[in-house]
């Protein structure tokens, strides 16, 4: 039993969809103007977008140049000292409490000795602005500008 199966029916108009081998039940009511509802007109107050591969693209080639050129080294050695090894797997399962340690470790791995704000800087190059989705999301004349969280 999932925590979806724990919410119980309701008699409202939003009924949960059923569930699929396989997918979890849908509950239309945590998504009001999904399904049929209405919300203040059917305008959306909140809309989340993914940010990796949606919001944003994801180059990890150009990130390694970037890299390569603020670690001073090729950047396939780059890619085999942060990538091949496991480091960047192990920053993304949490294994490091937060940046200052991520950087440090970069540092002891590579020799990098230069400021923290050129390292991040270059470290989050992989990520660039998709220009169709940021022109789709700013076609809402009259609405609040969009926050990034």
């Amino acid at each position: 039993m999932t925590e979806l199966d724990a919410i119980p029916d309701h008699d409202g108009p939003f009924r949960p969809a059923p569930a699929r081998p396989g997918r979890p039940r849908l509950f239309p009511a945590a998504c009001p103007g999904s399904y049929g509802g209405t919300v203040d007109g059917d305008r959306a107050q909140l809309l989340l977008v993914d940010l990796g591969g949606v919001l944003f693209s994801f180059d990890h080639e150009h990130r390694l140049d970037v890299l390569g050129q603020c670690l001073r080294l090729p950047p396939r050695r780059v890619d085999e000292l942060l990538w091949q090894s496991g480091f960047s797997a192990s920053c993304d399962a949490g294994r490091y409490r937060d940046a200052a340690a991520v950087r440090a470790q970069v540092r002891r791995i590579t020799g990098y000795a230069g400021p923290d704000e050129d390292l991040d800087t270059a470290w989050c190059s992989a990520f660039r602005p998709d220009p169709d989705v940021t022109r789709l999301l700013a076609r809402n004349p009259g609405q609040p500008p969009g926050r990034v969280h």
